[in-house]
C-alpha cells in the first residue's frame, strides 16, 4: 500500500501553484485546478510512491497528487508527481465517442485469447458488465528540470467491469493483451499462450531491477511513467481507480509475464532472468 501524506492548506496551495506554473504556464493544457465553491483540501490528495529499481537508489520516493481537475470544460482525473528534479503528469480521461467504444470492444471480441477469458470468468462465477465498458485515454509526460529532457506517451485502453452476483468484482482492461484485476486483489490475471496466471503488480528487488531491464530503463528518471503507474496498480482497491493504471501496464504486459518470478515468494526463482 502506499502512504498516505496528509498535507496542510498552505503545502496544497503551494502544490497547485506549481501545477499551474508547469502544466498551463510552460505546457498550456489549459486545467481548471480550483472550484469557487470547495476548498483545497476537498480536492487534492498525497501519496508516497517508491520509484527506484536498484537497491542503490532507496531513497527515490516521490509524491503523487491526484485531483479531478476540468480541461475544457470536462471533467478528467490529473495524477502529477514529483521526484528530485523530475515531475510527470498524468490525465485520465474517458473517450465520449461511442463508435470507439464499439470499434475497441470489437477489437477485443477478435483478440485471440476472448473465448479463454470468457470462459475464465464463467469458471469463477463472474461475468462482464457490457453496460459499463468505456475507453480510456491516458496522456503521460515527464521533465527532467536538470537535464531539461522531457518525455511523453499515450495509451488507449478497453475498460469492462467484472460483476458477481451483480455487484463489481473488478475489471477488465484490454489494450495489447489483456488484464483483469479482482477487488483487493493485489496482483493481475494475465494470459499467457491461452493460460490466466496471476503475476505482480508492485514488488521490490529482482521485481524491479527485471521490470527496468525488460522495458529497457538506462535511469530510473526514464522508468518514472511506468513505476508510477504500477504503484499505483499495487494500492487500488476498487475497479475505477485500478482501471487506469492497468491502462498504462498493458504497456509492460509482456515484462509482467517475464518478470513475474523475480519476486520473494515465487515457486520457481531460478526462471527470474536477472
Amino acid at each position: 500500500m502506499s502512504n498516505i501524506i496528509k498535507l496542510s492548506i498552505s503545502q496544497k496551495s503551494e502544490v497547485t501553484k506549481r501545477i499551474d506554473e508547469r502544466l498551463n504556464g510552460q505546457l498550456g493544457l489549459n486545467l481548471k485546478l480550483t472550484n469557487e465553491l470547495k476548498s483545497f483540501s476537498n480536492d487534492l490528495n498525497a501519496v508516497e510512491v517508491d520509484l527506484s529499481f536498484n537497491e542503490s537508489d532507496s531513497d527515490l520516493l516521490g509524491t503523487q497528487y491526484n485531483q479531478t481537475v476540468l480541461q475544457n470544460g470536462k471533467l478528467i482525473e490529473l495524477q502529477y508527481t514529483e521526484v528530485k528534479d523530475v515531475w510527470l503528469y498524468q490525465l485520465n480521461k474517458v473517450e465520449n465517442n461511442k463508435e470507439v467504444v464499439e470499434q475497441e470492444f470489437e477489437r477485443f471480441k477478435n483478440f485471440k485469447d476472448y473465448h479463454t477469458i470468457l470462459d475464465f470468468l464463467k469458471e469463477g462465477g463472474y461475468d462482464l458488465a457490457l453496460a459499463s465498458k468505456k475507453v480510456l485515454n491516458i496522456e503521460q509526460y515527464s521533465f527532467d528540470e536538470k537535464l531539461q529532457k522531457s518525455t511523453n506517451n499515450f495509451i488507449q485502453a478497453l475498460s469492462v467491469d467484472i460483476t458477481e452476483k451483480e455487484e463489481i468484482a473488478g475489471v477488465l482492461v484490454f489494450g495489447e493483451n489483456a488484464l483483469i484485476k479482482f477487488n483487493d486483489d493485489e496482483g493481475t490475471v494475465i494470459f499467457n499462450e491461452g493460460t490466466p496466471v496471476i503475476v505482480p503488480l508492485a514488488a521490490g528487488g529482482k521485481w524491479k531491477k527485471c521490470m527496468a531491464d525488460c522495458i529497457g530503463c538506462g535511469s530510473w528518471e526514464s522508468c518514472i511513467g511506468g513505476y508510477s503507474c504500477l504503484s499505483a496498480c499495487g494500492s487500488c482497491r476498487n475497479p475505477f481507480s485500478c482501471a487506469w493504471c492497468l491502462g498504462c501496464a498493458i504497456a509492460s504486459s509482456s515484462c509482467l509475464w517475464k518478470c513475474r518470478m523475480c519476486v520473494s515468494n515465487s515457486a520457481r526463482p531460478n526462471e527470474c532472468p536477472v
